[in-house]
Order: C-alpha cells, then sequence, then structure tokens
C-alpha cells in the first residue's frame, strides 16, 4: 500500500488538540513497529509532544521528512532539518515545533533488542567492514 502523508486523515481527537497527528500505523495496519506522522502547518506548530517513553520503554526514531523542527531533549535544543534524523532514548524527555510552514515529522517506535537484524543488513555490514 502506498499513501501520502498528508492523505491520511487526521486523528478525530487526538490527546492534544494541538497536534494534527496522522496514525500512519493504523492506516497501513501495521503490526511490527509503531509509526506515526505529525504535521505543522506554520513555523511554532507543535510537531511532538512534551513526553518521554519510560513506561513503554520504547525508543523513538523521528524523521524530519519536510521544513524542519527545533527538537528539546532534556532541556537541550537542536534545530533539525529536512532529511534529518533524531534517535530518542526511552527516559528522555522530548518535544519538538516546526521551525519552517509545512513540516512533517515521521515518528517509528519500538522496544529495544526485539528486532533482529535480517541477514541481508548483517551481510552488507560485514562488506562494508561495519559488521
Amino acid at each position: 500500500m502506498i499513501v501520502a502523508l498528508d492523505e491520511i486523515p487526521r486523528a478525530a481527537e487526538p490527546c492534544d488538540p494541538s497536534l494534527d497527528w496522522r496514525p500512519v500505523r493504523d492506516q497501513l495496519a501495521i503490526s511490527a513497529f509503531g509509526v506515526n506522522a505529525f504535521l505543522g502547518a506554520a513555523e511554532g506548530d507543535r510537531v511532538v509532544e512534551l513526553h518521554d517513553e519510560s513506561a513503554s520503554g520504547h525508543e523513538e526514531l523521528y524523521v524530519v521528512v519536510r521544513g524542519g523542527a527545533r527538537f528539546t531533549i532534556d532541556g537541550a535544543q537542536h534545530e533539525v532539518p529536512a532529511g534529518s534524523v533524531v534517535l530518542v532514548a526511552p527516559g528522555r524527555v522530548r518535544e519538538a515545533f516546526a521551525t519552517a510552514p509545512d513540516t512533517a515529522v515521521l515518528v517509528i517506535g519500538g522496544t529495544p533488542g526485539t528486532h533482529p537484524v535480517s541477514e541481508w543488513e548483517a551481510r552488507q555490514l560485514k562488506a562494508s567492514g561495519r559488521g
């Protein structure tokens, strides 16, 4: 299945109504990992709510698909342009705001250590001298 982030319907009642949350996992019926998108129409729009993942134990990988975002992680600010990724450990407090109009941030989460490295990836890493 292929779908543009903008075509995924906005969640009707997100926990934080300031978020434009697009439930990617639900739209595509993904069961191997969590994945959502957050859109910011204007500079200053919240694209990641203030939270940590202590309860779930999830790592989260944020992909700034377009626009840009200012992430605050444990109080430290980071300017993150489109095409960049941010990995945040479970207990670290994070939030982000759009720094450009039409920002999109994709977040992928899961429990560390539960997804084995595939045979293909292990072979490629070994061939590149990294495995």
